[in-house]
């Protein structure tokens, strides 16, 4: 019993470390508010999408129980026509940003289970793409999941239909007064199976084949 024990803590090591996950979104834009035309030519309706990289396991900082900060890694945008890409932002459960606190104690109307993803102006833009590396100036993609209220992030989006308050794309320009927003629903792409190390396969052969000689032994008594 204890060596059937042994082989599946073997097993479940073996696949703890999942790998990152990628979520994905893409929508059009609902709003672009652009009073000193900045951003020329963008336009309601413009197609966009959204892909990034993190995973749900990493350390996060604490601001607040069940509000906390992680990190987030590779992400793409594509913004009518424009590729962005970017090595990675923050990503807060239950918060709005910490300049504005968590959720719901600093928002009583927003339900819990906000995720909110969040990018800075570093940006790596195509020649002619419009510009999002203006200081003060951020990308926000959230949404309300019913399944990361404690402040942990999913490996799957379960979306609140009860959208709440900070749900959505948005992006501002906080001296410029300009920016856009869309809806924002990211689903999980297909990810990869994790394969075991080879020395926990090794470890994990040799259990199994213990188990065998042992249920021979017992089988010829």
């Amino acid at each position: 019993m204890a060596l059937v024990a042994l082989v599946l803590v073997l097993v479940s090591a073996s696949f703890a470390q999942a790998a990152p996950v990628t979520w994905h979104a893409s929508s059009t834009l609902s709003t672009v508010h652009d009073p000193r035309d900045l951003l020329s030519g963008l336009e309601v309706g413009t197609i966009w999408s959204l892909t990034v990289t993190f995973d749900p396991a990493s350390a996060a900082r604490t601001l607040a129980p069940g509000c906390n900060e992680y990190a987030s890694g590779a992400t793409t945008l594509v913004l009518g026509g424009y590729t962005y890409t970017h090595a990675g932002g923050s990503t807060y459960t239950n918060a709005v940003l910490p300049e504005y606190g968590c959720t719901p104690a600093s928002f009583p109307n927003s339900p819990p289970g906000l995720i909110a993803f969040t990018w800075g102006p570093s940006w790596t833009q195509e020649p002619g793409a419009w510009n999002l590396n203006d200081p003060f100036s951020l990308l926000v993609a959230g949404y309300y999941d019913l399944n990361a209220t404690d402040g942990s992030l999913p490996y799957h989006p379960v979306l609140n239909p009860n959208r709440g308050q900070f749900h959505g794309l948005d992006f501002n320009h906080f001296y410029n007064d300009m920016g856009f927003a869309g809806a924002f629903e990211p689903r999980a792409l297909e990810q990869p199976t994790p394969v075991p190390e080879p020395a926990t396969m090794a470890m994990m052969t040799a259990g199994l084949a213990a188990l065998a000689a042992r249920r021979r032994r017992v089988a010829g008594r």
